[in-house]
């Protein structure tokens, strides 16, 4: 690969991982189950969609506990409805389908912003859209959101199956071990490696740290089991989050008995609507599907519909680099494509349903290694849905192609090349504007230790985020502009140089100001330590 640019070499790297045994058998039954009951009942319309409904619950829950899958599932499949019921409106050429698409895309922007799960929710809203806009539908709306759900809801029941089979409530212990695997590894005063090895370490163990975070402070069960075990995680993460935080600061953890607040749904939206990075990502968006939309409307092309399809899955602000997602999804989508066509040739009607389990089982393990190799087998498996039970010619082979291809063209250049946030300077003019808050740590001198170890994590968990996002500008093609990408850089070592310092003034002062309470027989007193000396009376 050494001859090869390093601009080429992420759109062909590959992931890796043990396969996601449970994972594959499901997704081989779940589609073709659905698409051979659905037909068999009520035609290839009603197998259509709720063929396309199982297909997104088989795609949106990988990770997390039971509820927190469910709700992935269950957000996505109420956008799915809603795209159902009014993605029609996408249809032919006008006024009236363009602004139905800006709002589909300004709607999907907004909510992207509220997480991971809703950020699922909104690309397939705009997935599902451009499919009820663009096929030729028969059924009345009843009857299609009808079909719609029943296919969802079948789908879904299978994943909370195997969810429970699973025992997800064990992910709490698990993401807590993690961390406490990671701080054991650790290295000690006169260990070799110096500062680098340090840094590294801390790089990790904050990742496990976050990822416990996301998973426990912001489940919401159900059982009073699932409850008790929540709350017993609380506690480990406030602790754990602590005891990181005085290893960075270099001073000896004090042991607390609290849990950590979590996240209040209010405040989730809330400080998704001030971040800017919501309405930037809206703004681009935007404009892509415009451009999008009015080449489709002035280019007479069949399944142009295709183009806003490929622009709502190249571009989504928490997965992989634009660029590289999107050159992955044009190879893959021709390659993926030209199967597709074999495949309905080959095997029409009942015929594709052992096509689908294989292409079904394929997509647990690809998605998880290369979003090409996913295209290459999410492809055919669309093409079968969509067209099951009829004949195509390889016209239509050339008209997908032709929409996607335009749709990534978009993408690269108006929602990547063209846009300036793509560039090493708005790194560095975000790295400039995190500096304040960096140093200003601890920002609440009133907040209790746990609180101001939680502010540690996401300032930590920001710069690290500049610093992912400093690693994709510098392997993506164009101008290199390597003296940006150079003070981007040390910038963003100075960001880390200065919340490490930030730490250790904090926690130095804290122990120091905290004296040694007399022995008591109640050491498991439950308080919440503030930065403060502590109430002798509770000793």
């Amino acid at each position: 690969m050494s001859a090869v640019p390093s601009w080429v070499q992420p759109v062909f790297a590959r992931g890796s991982g043990p396969v996601p045994l449970h994972d594959v058998v499901r997704s081989a039954i779940t589609v073709p189950l659905i698409v051979g009951v659905s037909y068999a009942l009520a035609g290839p319309q009603a197998s259509l969609f709720a063929a396309i409904a199982a297909l997104l619950v088989v795609l949106s829950e990988r990770s997390g506990t039971t509820g927190q899958r469910a709700f992935k599932s269950g957000a996505g499949l109420a956008a799915g409805v809603l795209a159902m019921a009014f993605g029609p409106l996408t249809a032919g050429a006008g006024l009236k389908p363009f602004a139905t698409v800006m709002l589909f895309g300004l709607v999907a922007s907004v909510i992207s912003g509220f997480g991971a799960a809703l950020s699922f929710a909104g690309m397939q809203m705009l997935v599902q859209m451009s499919i009820a806009g663009g096929v030729v539908i028969s059924l009345p709306i009843r009857e299609r959101i009808v079909c719609y759900i029943a296919g969802g809801v079948v789908a879904l029941a299978g994943a909370i199956a195997q969810s429970w089979w699973e025992r997800t409530d064990q992910l709490y212990g698990q993401a807590i071990e993690r961390v406490r695997q990671s701080i054991a590894t650790w290295p000690r005063p006169g260990d070799p490696g110096g500062s680098s090895v340090l840094t590294e370490h801390r790089r990790t163990t904050d990742q496990f740290l976050a990822q416990a975070r996301d998973l426990i402070l912001t489940a919401r069960p159900r059982t009073q089991r699932r409850r008790n075990l929540l709350q017993q995680a609380d506690c480990e993460y406030a602790q754990l989050s602590v005891d990181v935080t005085f290893l960075i600061g270099a001073q000896p953890p004090p042991r607390m008995l609290v849990a950590a607040r979590p996240y209040p749904v209010p405040e989730i939206a809330a400080a998704a609507l001030r971040n800017k990075a919501t309405w930037n990502f809206a703004l681009r968006l935007e404009i892509c599907l415009a451009f999008g939309e009015i080449i489709r409307q002035l280019l007479p092309i069949g399944h142009g519909y295709w183009i806003l399809l490929t622009i709502a899955l190249s571009l989504k602000p928490d997965l992989a680099p634009v660029f590289v997602r999107t050159m992955q999804r044009a190879i893959g989508t021709i390659a993926g494509v030209g199967l597709g066509w074999i495949a309905v040739v080959l095997a029409p009607g009942y015929a594709a349903l052992p096509i689908l389990a294989v292409l079904g089982a394929a997509i647990p393990y690809t998605v998880r290694r290369s979003y090409g190799w996913f295209s290459v087998v999410i492809t055919p498996q669309i093409f079968l849905i969509l067209d099951l039970g009829r004949r195509i010619g390889p016209g239509v082979l050339g008209e997908r192609i032709l929409a996607t291809v335009i749709g990534c063209l978009v993408v690269v250049t108006v929602g990547n090349a063209l846009w300036p946030a793509t560039w090493a300077s708005a790194i560095c003019r975000d790295a400039a504007a995190l500096k304040a808050a960096v140093a200003a740590f601890p920002r609440d001198h009133g907040a209790t230790v746990a609180e101001i170890c939680e502010q540690r994590l996401r300032a930590a968990t920001a710069v690290e985020a500049l610093r992912a996002r400093l690693q994709v500008r510098s392997t993506e093609p164009g101008v290199r502009q390597t003296g940006r990408l150079k003070r981007a850089d040390k910038q963003i070592r100075d960001l880390e140089d200065t919340l490490t310092a930030s730490v250790r003034t904090w926690a130095a002062t804290t122990i120091a100001g905290w004296p040694q309470p007399a022995p008591s027989a109640d050491a498991t007193v439950r308080r919440e330590m503030r930065h403060e000396p502590p109430d002798r009376r509770n000793s």
